[in-house]
């Protein structure tokens, strides 16, 4: 591991026990109201717009209360949360949300280079097309609003069901990195040189002409 990718990995953990001493104002937050709604679907802008009833109604469950807590690195490109929902049907569930990022100039930045679009657009349309698709259910919400750049993600947390990680620092064994490469080479020659990925005979407009 090169010693500055370590340096960086204890910069951010640092950050990040800084931010948490701050205390932000959706570290435990629990609340109904209703969420603003755009032509793409329904958008919440950042964790403090979660509500009980946007939970419940893509959980498929009725949410009693949630905790949202940031991820252990924070991330440069998007603001990820962890959410623990307790539900009426079911012991407390863990999901991740997504949202553009908090700081002003980098959620500039991933509007006007469209990156949340993208992914959203993975999810809604390509995703289950391959190799690296994610279980069925995974992906409970996926919205963005191209207009003022807004986006969410909602995701079950995977490692509940037995997924790992990984860790770019720590990095992995040869045999986990050689299925690594070998599924992104699948995902890669699913649509390589193909004109049409969506299966409506044309790119979608999201995609990078």
């Amino acid at each position: 591991v090169q010693p500055h990718m370590r340096a960086a990995r204890h910069a951010a953990d640092r950050d990040r026990q800084r931010a948490i001493e701050r205390g932000p104002p959706w570290r435990v937050v629990s609340r109904s109201g209703t969420m603003p709604t755009t032509s793409e679907g329904l958008v919440v802008d950042s964790p403090g717009q979660l509500t009980t009833e946007f939970l419940s109604a893509h959980l498929g469950a009725e949410v009693l209360r949630f905790e949202v807590a940031p991820v252990q690195t924070p991330g440069v490109n998007g603001d990820v949360q962890i959410v623990t929902v307790w539900t009426s049907t079911s012991s407390q569930q863990r999901l991740v949300a997504k949202f553009p990022p908090a700081d002003a100039r980098a959620r500039t930045v991933v509007h006007q280079m469209n990156w949340n679009r993208r992914e959203i657009g993975f999810f809604q349309e390509l995703a289950s097309q391959s190799p690296l698709a994610p279980p069925p259910g995974t992906c409970l919400h996926a919205a963005v609003d191209v207009e003022s750049g807004s986006s969410v993600l909602l995701l079950r947390h995977l490692s509940d069901q037995g997924w790992r990680q990984g860790d770019q620092v720590d990095g992995c064994s040869a045999a986990a990195a050689a299925t690594i490469v070998a599924t992104l080479a699948e995902h890669h020659a699913r649509w390589w040189a193909k004109g049409d990925c969506s299966g409506t005979g044309k790119l979608p407009p999201w995609l990078p002409r």
